[in-house]
């Protein structure tokens, strides 16, 4: 009986030196233009072990190759979404490419598998991100790094480049416009002037009127704006309200390169006296809390707003 427990143990000890998992390192997907991934891994292997399990994040791969740290192919058996490397390495440089990850709904993309370790995700150039399954532990214009778990971005790709040209012309032209539209009312005012001095002292005393009305309301507006938190930049958004009206700025939006919600966050921003909470404008377009911090982040880094806290709220102010 004794000798049999002992064979079942040195049985237990041998499969388990055989066979072992591994420490995967470092997890790299670039993702291309057409949906295709390449998957770069860094894998510590158990020197002591003779088979090395590693997972995939696929079943369907291409183009595997596992080489060990000076660059030396290893032999390799792949089971599914299980890669098992063979031999005495310490070390696993693991690279394949593979279509079964991403899917594309529409104009918007999705990324999606799981991992237990962070991964760096590198999306197209220019890609804009829409959704997020978690928020991310690091995020540059170039990549982002998610947690370990079940990993999901969606994102759109940029229009074609005959709008991005379209869009160039338009900025051209767009200073000529304004320089128009600002004689016409040059003009306009002059004419309305000379009407008033016709027009004798009675009509003096209702414009009088009206511009006291009107600064009283303007005076209340501000007021209560104060009481509900947003009169900590006071001064600088009333001037950045009186410099530009409203159709001058949806020419400027135009002229730039923009997307719809980009613009329409602007303008509601506008229309909110130049600042409003970040809470406020996300429930207005209906998006995601994650796509709405990344929405700011490019238009703080374009210089068209500036994201500061007050309280425990995210506030947004315009700088054009």
């Amino acid at each position: 009986m004794k000798r049999v427990a002992v064979a079942l143990f040195v049985f237990l000890f041998l499969i388990s030196s055989f066979v072992k998992a591994q420490e995967v390192v470092s997890l790299e997907v670039t993702v291309d233009p057409t949906g295709y991934v390449r998957v770069e891994e860094l894998v510590a292997l158990d020197n002591y072990s003779v088979v090395n399990v590693v997972p995939l994040l696929s079943d369907k791969v291409d183009a595997l190759l596992v080489l060990d740290k000076n660059g030396e192919p290893l032999f390799y058996n792949v089971n599914g979404s299980t890669l098992e490397i063979m031999g005495s390495a310490t070390v696993a440089n693991i690279t394949y490419y593979t279509a079964s990850i991403t899917s594309k709904s529409g104009e918007v993309w999705t990324v999606a598998f799981s991992s237990d370790v962070p991964v760096k995700i590198v999306l197209p150039e220019g890609a804009i991100i829409v959704d997020l399954s978690e928020i991310p532990v690091e995020i540059t214009d170039e990549y982002l790094v998610m947690p370990p778990g079940n990993i999901s971005v969606s994102y759109i790709l940029p229009p074609p480049t005959e709008t991005e040209t379209s869009t160039s012309t338009s900025t051209q032209t767009t200073p000529q416009s304004q320089s128009s539209t600002s004689s016409t009312t040059t003009a306009g005012v002059s004419e309305s002037s000379t009407t008033s001095s016709k027009g004798g002292s009675s009509s003096l005393v209702l414009i009088g009127v009206l511009v006291v009305l009107l600064a009283v309301v303007v005076g209340a507006l501000w007021y209560f704006k104060g009481k509900t938190g947003g009169n900590e930049n006071s001064d600088d958004t009333t001037s950045i309200v009186q410099k530009i009206n409203r159709e001058e700025l949806e020419k400027k939006l135009d002229s730039m390169n923009l997307n719809d919600e980009e613009k329409k966050a602007l303008l509601y921003i506008y229309d909110r006296g130049g600042v409003a909470r970040q809470s406020d404008v996300r429930n207005e377009l209906g998006i995601p809390k994650t796509t709405a911090w990344r929405m700011f982040q490019r238009l703080e880094k374009q210089g068209l707003v500036r994201v500061y806290k007050k309280g425990r709220e995210n506030w947004v102010e315009l700088t054009l």
